[in-house]
């Protein structure tokens, strides 16, 4: 057993291979690299270490907070502290989080501009990072969040009616979602005036045509 910063920390890398613990995210090139990861992997490695005390936020950015982090993680597991991990090692990490998964939409009703994130077990995470990619990249103060837990879709209108305000609704089918959504605008005569502007789930992430 492992001591790392105050949190106990039970691996076994040497019985560990690459593809015996199956991400949520396949995220498998032949040189593991988190720099060129998608957002999601560099997410569940972030929260890990964000779990184990090692990190203070999750952004989904790598940069110089993150590895150093990962020396430190790798200091604690006795490997070679070069601050990229290696596909066992993350494997490894990933494996620490709980299953459940969360998702949160965050909504500038009057920018239109929305974004998304992730969270595994906490959707106080998870709603932390969509509120500040939203306040980041609308430039605007009014987003509102909106949380989708494990196995359900969530489906986000944006309507313009005198004010422009959101409705969201959430359902295990996206469909049923999209329709309450839809459903909720006519009753306030605002279908017209109404746009999808996120459709998410909670564990796959947002809707791929």
């Amino acid at each position: 057993m492992i001591r790392l910063l105050g949190a106990t920390l039970l691996l076994f890398i040497a019985s560990v291979h690459a593809g015996a613990v199956e991400a949520d995210f396949q995220f498998r090139p032949a040189e593991f690299d988190l720099r060129i990861a998608p957002q999601e992997v560099v997410e569940d490695a972030q929260e890990a270490l964000y779990r184990l005390d090692l990190l203070p936020t999750v952004d989904g950015v790598y940069g110089p907070a993150t590895e150093r982090a990962i020396a430190k993680f790798q200091r604690g597991i006795e490997r070679e502290e070069t601050g990229r991990l290696t596909r066992l090692q993350f494997d490894s990490l990933v494996s620490l989080l709980p299953k459940e998964r969360w998702g949160a939409v965050s909504i500038s009703p009057s920018s239109g501009v929305s974004s998304e994130a992730h969270g595994r077990g906490d959707p106080g995470l998870a709603e932390e990072m969509a509120l500040r990619r939203c306040e980041r990249y609308s430039l605007a103060a009014d987003c509102v969040t909106f949380m989708v837990d494990q196995n359900n879709w969530l489906v986000v209108l944006r309507c313009v009616w005198d004010e422009p305000y959101i409705i969201a609704m959430k359902a295990p089918d996206m469909i049923v979602a999209e329709k309450a959504a839809v459903h909720q605008a006519s009753i306030h005569n605002t279908t017209n005036q109404c746009q999808v502007e996120a459709v998410i789930h909670a564990t796959w992430g947002p809707e791929v045509d």
